[in-house]
């Protein structure tokens, strides 16, 4: 799925972002600020990074991390089917996963098998990545998402037990950020990256908070269910850079 479904949209934070405004001089023009064909009502709507599944899952990691200001959030009551949920007639699993860095992309290659034992199928690999979230950020008003796509793969048809290993291409440029209070460009931010497969954006935050300790145990349930640190790769940038990314690509 493209898109997180909720089970009850108003729980979406967008759905409070919303009002209606009459045009001020709508009586002058005779027009109908009321009923199915109103015309001097407009909408003003803001937004930040956080929509959709940078919302849901954001303020999951938050909750479970006890960091931000997540409050009593409960993910499995709000969220019905996450970001890149798919169905299929058999199962797949995940192994195998490797990440080589060059001088300006991640490669990342994984072994997909079709572990049903009646049916074919094709999966489709998330790759997603993880910045940090630095005092930097705090301080200039840089927001950053727990989870962000940036990558996919499909597989051939799989018949039951084959295997296929799959390759992602990430560029660095992928992990910048724009610093619009600061250095007024893209910036790559000193810290940890987290990289994983997944076949969700909720499993691929589940699979970072295990990379960093996390469990449903030793966070008294507030996890859903426990990662896969073995799908995951942590890779260390050792300095902000404000330079090598600094604009985009043309």
């Amino acid at each position: 799925m493209v898109d997180s479904y909720l089970y009850d949209n108003m729980a979406n934070p967008a759905m409070y972002n919303f009002y209606t405004q009459a045009y001020p001089n709508a009586a002058d023009y005779n027009l109908l600020t009321d009923g199915p064909d109103v015309q001097g009502m407009y909408s003003v709507y803001q937004e930040g990074i956080y929509l959709d599944y940078r919302y849901y899952e954001t303020r999951y990691e938050d909750a479970v991390m006890g960091t931000g200001n997540a409050g009593d959030y409960n993910w499995s009551t709000t969220v019905a089917f996450p970001f890149g949920y798919g169905d299929s007639y058999t199962t797949f699993e995940y192994s195998d996963f490797n990440v080589t860095e060059s001088a300006d992309a991640f490669n990342v290659t994984l072994k997909v098998t079709n572990t049903g034992s009646t049916y074919s199928g094709k999966e489709t690999v998330q790759l997603y990545f993880q910045s940090p979230y630095t005092d930097y950020d705090k301080a200039n008003g840089i927001e950053k998402a727990s989870a962000e796509l940036c990558g996919f793969a499909k597989t051939d048809i799989l018949a039951p037990g084959a295997s296929e290993t799959v390759n992602i291409t990430v560029n660095k440029s992928e992990l910048r950020t724009y610093d619009a209070n600061n250095a007024k460009t893209y910036i790559v931010d000193a810290g940890d990256y987290y990289f994983t497969a997944a076949t969700d954006a909720h499993n691929a935050v589940n699979n970072i908070l295990a990379a960093k300790g996390y469990t449903v145990e030793n966070t008294d349930g507030r996890m859903t269910a426990d990662g896969d640190v073995a799908l995951t790769y942590k890779w260390t940038n050792a300095a902000l850079d404000s330079t090598t990314y600094a604009t985009s690509e043309t």
